[in-house]
């Protein structure tokens, strides 16, 4: 009787084994799409968060283009930034500031603080932009608060590649 057992024992086997090889290969393919879905998801998320983030730090560079530039006054020797005469910034810088409100959530927190102190500075001060004699009394401190900005987007930038940083930075807002 032992004989006969044997037999029917080694086809029982091997349709055991084709089965556990089968619901291995069925699990391993099943846990490798979805590690493969879950990479091509965080990459298209990863890279949707890049794109918002370069187009608020192109609104940055608008805000900043009209203080990109100075001017000597012929009258008193001493500079002011391009704003304070060009019309075409002027609006520009209004526009921008309405822009960048939309896109803070894309900026890390050094960056709007930079902007928000000038910002402030402009509102505390009362400096109008219109006016050529804000632009030489207040040069010197918008160019202080101007330069603290692009640093802060150049370290910024330099943050782009790394996501961990920019979501380190999220999960303290």
């Amino acid at each position: 009787m032992n004989k006969y057992l044997r037999r029917f024992r080694t086809p029982l086997s091997s349709v055991s084994l084709a089965l556990v090889v089968t619901l291995i290969t069925i699990f391993t393919t099943h846990y490798l799409n979805t590690k493969t879905l879950n990479i091509e998801f965080e990459q298209t998320y990863y890279k949707m968060i890049i794109e918002k983030r370069f187009n608020a730090i192109e609104q940055v560079y608008v805000l900043l283009e009209g203080f990109g530039s100075s001017i000597i006054d012929p009258d008193t020797s001493n500079r002011y930034h391009l704003i304070f005469r060009t019309r075409n910034f002027q609006s520009q810088y209004y526009n921008t500031l309405v822009m960048l409100a939309k896109y803070e959530v894309w900026l890390m927190p050094k960056t709007m603080k930079s902007i928000r102190r000038l910002q402030n500075f402009i509102s505390f001060e009362r400096i109008d932009i219109n006016r050529k004699d804000h632009g030489l009394k207040y040069f010197e401190r918008l160019e202080k608060l101007v330069t603290d900005i692009e640093a802060s987007v150049k370290v910024e930038l330099g943050a782009m590649s790394r996501k961990d940083k920019y979501f380190e930075y999220l999960n303290k807002k």
